[in-house]
């Protein structure tokens, strides 16, 4: 990091950080219950976030918190972003919203060139690894280098094209993301009115798992699925795919139900133990053990092309007659999200455990096949709709990523393109 050279266009100038903006940090954070349920805003690293670059919540402190600690307030447009410990290793930055205070752990930086936009100098900054080559540990970005940091600056029209042309572009992302959270939070309120109401006016009962319609028993989990345990497997080194079958542990189940194949290991299956090990396509994956309550009752759908197995923190449901797979995987679902799996866990163990015993005795709604089935489908597409938005927003975030490169290199020009009616930050 420093003022290197770097290729830009011939009529951009490369100026140090230090020589357009004021750079300088914040101060100690108060410390006392007395100095905090005031009315100034002070802002620490973890208040910013760092998926969509903004700062949503904050401390309020009193005056004399201020008078006490000479803290400086900055004012609503600087950028802030963390200049010690281990999170300048996240790259956060941010704009602040408001007038506040920040902690010493924050670097802020404002424009000291009427020529130098805010908000171009803000992209700038999110372009650059300020990061890189630092050592682990506990890191320090000093002001000091900070203010070697190099910045291509263009004329002041172009930065303010360049500003918009990624403004749009991130605005259509923050709405993207409310997109996603909206379904969401479709899908929850779905969820709990089909399995409390289900999908033909009957009646409703009162229940241990709550109200169900009255043609709907409950049946023990163990009457309807069966109930076997993972691997016992050494896997914590088994890395290498020549060693034999993918095994999915209690990480390859994310929280959304999804089975997440990024990190593998693997487990030669003993032949004798194949039958009972092998998964089949709509096996259902329940993690069991766990050292976070939270994360007990995660649950995952198999539907994969060839061979995986399992470990000993999974149990596998593999459903008879009666009941429909998806139905149940989306019950399941259901149960984790009124937190079923929490409250009746056995707390004996260090770790959160919701072993076969007790998954066997799961009081199951249970409705006609039919009714299952149109429920499960229901919920699948409502949940493959959330898939298409995320994968949407996957696409608009790269997008951003190649255009901030493209834009702060000056591979790609904006000063020929008219944005009129598009409005600045």
């Amino acid at each position: 990091m420093g003022s290197e050279q770097k290729i830009i266009p011939d009529e951009w100038d490369l100026k140090t950080l230090g020589d357009i903006a004021d750079v300088s940090s914040g101060g100690s954070a108060p410390q006392g219950d007395k100095y905090f349920d005031g009315e100034s805003p002070f802002v620490r690293v973890q208040h910013i976030d760092q998926d969509t670059d903004s700062i949503n919540r904050y401390d309020l402190i009193t005056d004399e918190a201020v008078k006490k600690y000479k803290l400086k307030k900055y004012k609503a447009g600087t950028i802030v972003f963390p200049k010690s410990g281990a999170s300048i290793y996240l790259e956060k930055r941010a704009v602040l919203p408001v007038d506040a205070y920040i902690a010493s752990h924050l670097c802020a930086v404002n424009s000291a060139q009427r020529d130098v936009y805010q908000y171009f100098l803000f992209y700038s900054l999110k372009h650059i690894l300020l990061s890189k080559g630092k050592a682990d540990g506990y890191p320090t970005l000093n002001l000091s280098e900070v203010k070697r940091v190099a910045i291509p600056v263009p004329a002041f029209e172009e930065q303010k094209k360049v500003v918009r042309v990624l403004s749009v572009i991130k605005k259509a992302i923050e709405q993207q993301e409310k997109i996603i959270t909206k379904t969401k939070k479709l899908k929850r309120s779905l969820m709990h009115r089909l399995f409390t109401y289900g999908l033909r006016s009957d009646e409703l009962k009162e229940t241990e798992n709550g109200l169900i319609p009255v043609s709907w028993s409950l049946v023990p989990l163990e009457k309807i699925v069966e109930v076997v345990y993972g691997a016992q497997a050494a896997v914590a080194h088994a890395l290498d795919s020549s060693i034999g079958t993918p095994i999915f542990t209690n990480i390859n189940i994310t929280n959304t139900g999804d089975l997440d194949l990024a990190t593998l290991r693997y487990y030669k299956v003993p032949d004798k133990k194949r039958d009972r090990l092998i998964l089949e396509k709509g096996d259902i994956l329940f993690n069991w053990r766990s050292g976070s309550k939270d994360h007990v009752g995660k649950t995952a759908f198999f539907d994969l092309d060839g061979e995986y197995t399992f470990s000993s923190f999974i149990l596998r449901f593999r459903t008879k007659k009666t009941i429909n797979n998806i139905y149940l995987y989306w019950y399941l679902q259901f149960l984790k999200s009124i937190g079923y799996f929490s409250q009746y866990r056995d707390q004996s163990s260090v770790n959160s455990v919701f072993n076969a015993s007790a998954a066997s005795v799961i009081p199951v709604a249970v409705c006609g096949k039919e009714e299952q089935i149109e429920i499960g489908e229901t919920l699948c597409a409502v949940n493959n709709k959330i898939k298409e938005e995320q994968n949407r927003l996957v696409l608009m975030k790269s997008l951003f990523k190649s255009m901030l490169n493209n834009l702060m290199t000056g591979k790609v020009r904006v000063r020929d393109i008219d944005f009129e009616g598009v409005v600045c930050e």
